[in-house]
């Protein structure tokens, strides 16, 4: 029996304001292409484990405040032999 390869990745964003939604976004697209991109090939990200972290406010030199987020998703398991991995992309916003 072979052995599921499911992978985890981070990234992480810093925005000039405090926009939760934008920094999903941001973080979303960063993870998509980590899990586009590994050495055993694309990866499908399983955003039901998409866990979001808010990190400290920054001020920098200038006297402007940048928000930092994180993010750690999972990939879901590889199909079954002869099947395809089901989407599970998160729903845009109206």
């Amino acid at each position: 029996m072979s052995e599921v390869s499911v992978h985890q990745f981070k990234a992480a964003v810093t925005l000039p304001f405090p926009d939760i939604e934008r920094a999903k976004a941001a973080l979303r697209g960063e993870l998509r292409l980590q899990a586009a991109y590994t050495e055993a090939g694309p990866q499908a990200p399983d955003w039901t484990t998409m866990v979001v972290t808010e990190l400290d406010d920054d001020t920098d030199n200038h006297g402007r405040t940048w928000w930092r987020w994180s993010a750690t998703v999972s990939s879901m398991p590889p199909p079954a032999a002869g099947g395809s991995a089901p989407t599970t992309e998160p729903p845009l916003r109206p």
